[in-house]
């Protein structure tokens, strides 16, 4: 099953702690800064003044390119902690079974050793679970790691209890990009960005997979077939990454065309093509396998 559990004894109030006292928590002891800089939420800095002390959603994706995991099971220990000061007290029994992923109240999502994405099915067990009450604490807390496997079935099985959820639940779905949750699951959400955003440069394994997948494509059928193969291995965020660096080297490759090459630039507007309905069934939340598929078929090279 993919639900793995931790957590800690319970806040018996229904009162949600402040976002403020979590963003301390994470910028001292996960983050290592002293300043808000490095945490934003909704595209916005400095959440003293977005915020005014306001309590916890009930659902906040957390995307960043590090600390994600981290900030998610601060969230997590906040909402089960029992300290009667700023939570997570980090000295509960319900903050000590979240920080030793015993807390039967915090629940993880992820996807089965298997499985290339967290199965539909999957997810309506959770939806159907969260209609119970919580074992000790006063909430009850699903925290989906690596969204990117969800797949658009899994984000749209999620729409209803993220839009009218039970008053003891809350989500926390951990996301590098959220460019790859549906728009309808983002705007039920606090977007939380921790450490830096994701940057247009490309990382090293997608700069490799673009610059590979044109090696590919000029050396024939056979070998760009086997390159398209192994796209699947790249992880959901990487993969997004990757096409559109593909399509940043395409653009290179036609500027610095001269003339009278057409037969070259013919490939290259093709591929151009391809990779902009790539980013567009991205952004529709295809499964990145399925995308690899559709470059393979549209840029098999013609005879």
């Amino acid at each position: 099953m993919i639900i793995t559990i931790f957590a800690a004894e319970p806040p018996r109030t229904a009162c949600r702690p402040l976002l403020t006292d979590v963003i301390e928590y994470m910028r001292y002891f996960i983050l290592g800064v002293n300043s808000m800089s490095g945490i934003s939420v909704g595209g916005a800095d400095g959440l003293e003044q977005l915020f005014h002390g306001g309590a916890l959603s009930h659902a906040y994706i957390v995307c960043g390119e590090r600390g994600g995991d981290e900030a998610a099971r601060a969230l997590a220990s906040a909402m089960v902690c029992t300290g009667s000061g700023r939570k997570p007290c980090g000295q509960c029994s319900g903050c000590r079974k979240a920080d030793n992923g015993s807390h039967p109240d915090i629940i993880y999502v992820e996807k089965p050793p298997d499985k290339k994405e967290i199965p539909v099915e999957n997810v309506r067990e959770i939806v159907k679970d969260a209609a119970e009450l919580p074992n000790e604490s006063a909430a009850k807390v699903y925290v989906i790691r690596n969204a990117s496997d969800l797949n658009a079935n899994g984000q749209n099985a999620l729409l209803k209890i993220l839009e009218e959820p039970p008053g003891h639940v809350a989500f926390i779905i951990v996301a590098e990009n959220p460019d790859t949750l549906l728009p309808t699951v983002r705007s039920r959400c606090v977007e939380f960005f921790v450490g830096e955003r994701l940057g247009k440069s490309a990382s090293a394994e997608a700069d490799s997979a673009a610059n590979g997948f044109f090696e590919a494509l000029y050396a024939g059928a056979l070998p760009f077939v086997k390159f398209s193969f192994s796209l699947d291995k790249l992880d959901r965020a990487v993969f997004s990454e990757f096409v559109e660096r593909a399509r940043e080297i395409a653009a290179s490759k036609l500027r610095a065309l001269p003339g009278g090459q057409s037969g070259q630039s013919d490939v290259l507007w093709r591929a151009m093509r391809a990779l902009r309905l790539a980013q567009d069934y991205l952004r529709l939340n295809v499964s990145a396998v399925h995308v690899a598929g559709m470059l393979c078929a549209e840029l098999l090279p013609r005879k």
